[in-house]
């Protein structure tokens, strides 16, 4: 009984924190609506030449010790003040551990991320946002936001690890709160 509260406690917690982020974004950014993540074909991978885009790329490499390694990367970031994302993978295969800013989100930025703690379900999401603080700018314009580390349970399934595109949870943001396209290179249309 008691471990069943402190989950529900625990996951009410999150989401609190989870939505209150989410607010600070709205706050820091306001603005339109966000475009659809790989709106544009001919462009797929690229950022777009008006400087109005970042691409995101992920990369995985297996650890020694059972652990997977994911790295996010972005180019074309000049312009990227916030963000947020989402990204999915199978927990019958692995299991988050943890989650580690890059060097394009330093210290002066608001990051949060929580991984999901799924029970049986087929999908989870490990959802990470940063923002900026008013007048602070991107240490570059590209190289990693950040790297997950995941416990391998189960190496004979596919960790089903993508970015979920979805443009309520793929956002972007730049300095003046205009939405940036963003651009995941993997089956942008």
């Amino acid at each position: 009984m008691f471990k069943t509260e402190t989950s529900t406690t625990m996951r009410l917690l999150i989401l609190f924190a989870a939505l209150m982020l989410l607010a600070l974004l709205a706050a820091c950014g306001g603005g339109g609506k966000a475009a659809p993540a790989g709106s544009s074909g001919q462009n797929a991978g690229q950022s777009d030449s008006s400087g109005r885009g970042v691409s995101l790329a992920l990369s995985t490499a297996t650890e020694g010790d059972g652990m997977l390694r994911l790295s996010i990367s972005a180019s074309g970031a000049t312009s990227l003040h916030q963000m947020s994302l989402r990204l999915a993978y199978d927990p019958r295969a692995v299991r988050p551990v943890d989650v580690e800013r890059g060097a394009l989100i330093d210290e002066r930025a608001v990051f949060f991320s929580a991984p999901d703690k799924p029970a049986a379900r087929e999908a989870a999401y490990v959802p990470v946002a940063f923002t900026y603080h008013p007048g602070e700018v991107i240490p570059g314009s590209s190289g990693e936001l950040l790297s997950m580390r995941f416990e391998v349970l189960d190496s004979g399934r596919d960790p089903g690890l993508q970015l979920i595109r979805d443009e309520k949870f793929l956002l972007a943001r730049d300095r003046s709160g205009e939405d940036l396209q963003v651009l995941t290179g993997a089956g942008d249309e």
